[in-house]
């Protein structure tokens, strides 16, 4: 296959029948959309690379909850924690982070 058709990121849904190693080739490197006339375009992509966004999103999804939460924050424990965290420095231990 050449590099400009494995480049492509958009292809016909007739050419998916026609030349459908080119798309899948295209696809297994990156997510390439398929258009069709009588419809709405898909996307096809690797398992891997779906599994990715996946983990990304949820992970995404982490990031807000931390970051909205209003109990402690990513740098400081817990008011609630305080004792531990004092007994933890006492002791030369870093204090346990809490993050919910």
């Amino acid at each position: 296959m050449s590099g400009a058709l494995l480049s492509r990121t958009t292809f016909k849904s007739s050419e998916l029948s026609r030349a459908s190693a080119d798309v899948f080739a295209a696809a297994v490197d990156h997510p390439v959309q398929v258009t069709r006339r009588d419809g709405e375009s898909l996307v096809l992509m690797s398992e891997s690379a779906d599994k990715a966004r996946d983990a990304l999103l949820d992970l995404a999804a982490q990031l807000v909850a931390v970051s909205t939460t209003a109990e402690g924050t990513l740098l400081k424990p817990k008011p609630s924690n305080a004792r531990s965290a004092a007994q933890a420095d006492a002791q030369g231990r870093r204090p346990p982070l809490v993050l919910r």
